[in-house]
């Protein structure tokens, strides 16, 4: 998951939050996040997903169904160019 640096997409930077006029702060003591919601076409109950702790952006990764993964990430999180995630899917 590497950041989209078309400007379009620049209005959600440096960080989850911002774009509703609140600090990062007040963005990282809410229970705000920024999810995506990826839904495969076969079940999921196989497989593992985490995300690479290595990376300069680390977001929550949980499995809500047999079909469905949610990616998280927390308000206040430095997002952008340069900011990056891996999600590693195993068996």
């Amino acid at each position: 998951m590497s950041w989209n640096t078309d400007p379009v997409w620049d209005a959600y930077e440096p960080y989850v939050g911002k774009l509703g006029g609140l600090t990062q702060e007040q963005a990282a003591s809410l229970p705000l996040a920024d999810e995506y919601r990826i839904t495969f076409s076969k079940p999921i109950s196989d497989l593992t997903f985490t995300a690479d702790p290595t990376m300069t952006l680390v977001p929550t990764v949980r499995i809500v169904d047999d079909y469905t993964v949610v990616i998280s990430i927390s308000g206040g999180t430095t997002i952008g160019d340069g900011y990056d995630a891996v999600i590693n899917i195993g068996r």
